[in-house]
């Protein structure tokens, strides 16, 4: 009798154990997730000057063009995401903002999500600076993600027609 009740309690500590294990599978946590899972911080300058990017000045676009619902919070932008593919944020910066720069600008930041399940943080910092008629950028983006990686996107761009093109996720 005793040694039943015993047998039964480790039963349930193993089923419990491996429940718990199956719900901190990265995969799972996607799936089960019911937030965003593409975040993404942004933090912009222009000769050494910070820009304040804020909600109004950001949409998002998935692949086909589809519009995505964009959130924002504390200086961070999200979006529901779950799909592979592309997402494209464009960020517009007022010509206002940005002094002796006779254009609005546009950023697109393309990010590429691998993995439907993934949940993924992205710190983005743009530095932009202007020079013969042009805006040049220096971009560095750090992306964890819930599986425990992380990538580093670290480049120097051109402003091409008033957009500034950045890819990264891939």
């Amino acid at each position: 009798m005793k040694s039943k009740k015993i047998l039964v309690l480790i039963s349930l500590l193993v089923i419990i154990s491996v429940v718990v294990l199956i719900v901190k599978l990265p995969i799972v946590q996607g799936k089960l997730n019911l937030s965003d899972t593409i975040k993404l911080k942004i933090k912009l300058s222009y000769n050494d000057s910070d820009i304040e990017v804020d909600a109004g000045n950001i949409m998002c676009t998935y692949e086909d063009g589809k519009a995505c619902n964009v959130n924002y919070n504390e200086g961070v932008f999200s979006v529901k995401g779950g799909e592979y593919g592309c997402y494209r944020f464009y960020v517009t910066v007022p010509k206002g903002r940005l002094n002796g720069y006779d254009n609005d600008l546009v950023i697109c930041l393309n990010f590429m999500n691998l993995n439907d399940w993934y949940i993924s943080d992205s710190d983005c910092r743009i530095a932009l600076t202007e020079g013969n008629n042009n805006l040049y950028g220096k971009v560095k983006i750090n992306t964890a993600y819930n599986d425990g990686t992380a990538t580093v996107y670290d480049e120097e761009l051109e402003v091409t027609n008033n957009v500034l093109e950045v890819h990264w996720g891939m």
